[in-house]
């Protein structure tokens, strides 16, 4: 009788034991699916990301260059990056050089004070006003005041749209996505860098920037909404 009893129960831990073994396994796959669908997930993302990207750059491109009579702002022979993030081209030196050379020295009020003047001005040529608003924008976020510093970026994309110059809303991308990006909007910051992979001359600081926002962006939960970009992008 009692080695029956003791049989019996000997018989129930192998069946417990082997249930739990199947549910085992049954979590494991059930692990590696769902390791699978997450990597089908961030590759449709990245799909998504260069479709949109170059349905941008056809769409926004238009007649650019057939408009562009002056000179082309992006390929320069000799820009000079100016506290990391500002790149100073020679063709607007004549311009911004002197708010360029206080931005270099650390002389922030200095700078605000010259790009402020330059702003006030009636003569300014409108590729001339996006540059000198990028600058004022790059100041504004150096000294922590991103909602301004927005503002400016926003305002000079659209300038460039209303130009129809494709490759100077590139420059503005580069800049507002490093607003974005300190204001911790991941996704939208890394939508930015996208526009702005081809721009000649920002290349190396576009695709930094963007792994950076890119990575930020991961860490962020599927369905939590600021995976997604923002309305207001």
């Amino acid at each position: 009788m009692l080695e029956d009893s003791n049989r019996e129960i000997v018989m129930g831990v192998k069946q417990l034991a082997a249930e739990r073994d199947t549910l085992r396994a049954k979590l494991n796959v059930a692990n590696s699916v769902l390791e699978e669908q997450q990597r089908m997930i961030d590759h449709q993302e990245t799909m998504l990301n260069e479709a949109h990207a170059l349905l941008s750059h056809v769409l926004f491109r238009g007649d650019s260059e057939a408009v562009s009579a002056g000179p082309s702002y992006d390929r320069t022979s000799n820009p000079e990056w100016i506290n990391v993030t500002w790149l100073s081209l020679p063709v607007n030196r004549a311009l911004l050089g002197r708010t360029e050379e206080a931005f270099r020295r650390g002389a922030r009020q200095e700078a605000l004070n010259s790009i402020s003047t330059i702003l006030s001005r009636n003569d300014l040529r409108p590729v001339e006003r996006v540059y000198a608003k990028l600058l004022l924008s790059e100041l504004l976020r150096s000294s922590g005041n991103l909602t301004a510093s927005l503002l400016h970026t926003d305002q000079a994309l659209e300038i460039a749209r209303g130009l129809h110059d494709y490759r100077l809303g590139t420059v503005v991308q580069f800049y507002r996505g490093l607003c974005f990006l300190h204001l911790n909007r991941y996704t939208d910051a890394s939508w930015c860098f996208i526009y702005a992979m081809d721009t000649k001359d920002y290349k190396e600081q576009v695709e930094l920037h963007w792994s950076i926002a890119d990575r930020a962006r991961k860490n962020i939960h599927p369905t939590d909404p600021r995976r997604m970009i923002s309305e207001s992008f």
